[in-house]
């Protein structure tokens, strides 16, 4: 079966726009588990869903070569038994409540079977690709996504405007794994086994941006049975970093005290 390639429309490159870069990025880490949130939003997601029964969906990240800013995705997915199956970019981020052209900085998206062998796909919108395949294989997606926030000094990584998803497979759990360049270290608030990070759906997987590099000033505090960790993207910023570490304790203890407990570990 030769393998069609039928896109959209050509992908725009976010670097068209005018972007603000920030003097410094602050991210609070705080790993999510097994908490209140995990459920919640797997009992929000659970409607119009296809049961699980075995499905997984695995993340690769790959950085070839930061000056390209172009990131390497590989979606391996298992266990949907279906003859043609759809994936998606996200059209928002949490936190910011306008709607996105994320798939516009998609690039040779393809498809393959467990044999590496090439799967026809159409584009039926800006956002989503049908996959057409046997109803018993796995498959591989593969695609490329231009993004500005990576240089030759770190990956400021935003899960919505990367990762897609698979059609009605919101709840299923997930994990990704960053090939990065020698040197650089990955910070996210998702739980490490081995060298994969895992949540427990596609929505709190999203909702964990990811820092990537090797000049980063590092704090950490404890309060209310967890550790926090504060990554600062620039490190000699006139700025105390230890104030703002005081700061944002201040803000989690007060929302401790408002609800009772900390949603996560």
């Amino acid at each position: 079966m030769k393998e069609r390639n039928t896109k959209y429309s050509p992908p725009l490159r976010e670097g068209e726009c005018t972007r603000l870069v920030h003097k410094f990025v602050l991210c609070v880490l705080c790993l999510f588990g097994a908490t209140p949130f995990s459920s919640f939003a797997q009992a929000i997601y659970a409607e119009n869903q296809i049961p699980a029964r075995g499905v997984s969906v695995d993340y690769v990240l790959t950085i070839k070569n930061p000056m390209s800013h172009l990131y390497d995705v590989e979606i391996q997915i298992k266990g949907i038994r279906e003859s043609s199956v759809s994936v998606s970019m996200p059209a928002w981020s949490p936190g910011i409540y306008r709607i996105e052209n994320y798939a516009r900085n998609v690039q040779e998206f393809r498809a393959v079977n467990a044999r590496n062998q090439p799967l026809n796909w159409e584009q039926t919108d800006k956002q989503t690709w049908r996959i057409a395949k046997q109803t018993a294989d796995d498959f591989n997606v593969h695609y490329q996504v231009f993004s500005t926030l990576l240089t030759d000094q770190m990956a400021d990584v935003a899960p919505p405007s990367i990762f897609m998803y698979l059609a009605g497979q919101k709840h299923v759990p997930c994990s990704v794994k960053y090939n990065t360049p020698g040197g650089w270290k990955v910070y996210t608030g998702l739980e490490r086994r081995g060298d994969r990070y895992y949540a427990a759906d596609y929505d709190i997987f999203i909702d964990a941006p990811a820092f990537i590099g090797s000049e980063f000033k590092l704090l950490e505090f404890e309060t209310g049975g967890a550790r926090h960790h504060l990554v600062f993207s620039k490190p000699n910023i006139s700025m105390s970093a230890a104030q703002v570490a005081a700061d944002i304790q201040d803000v989690v203890e007060t929302a401790m005290a408002i609800f009772g407990k900390l949603p996560y570990k």
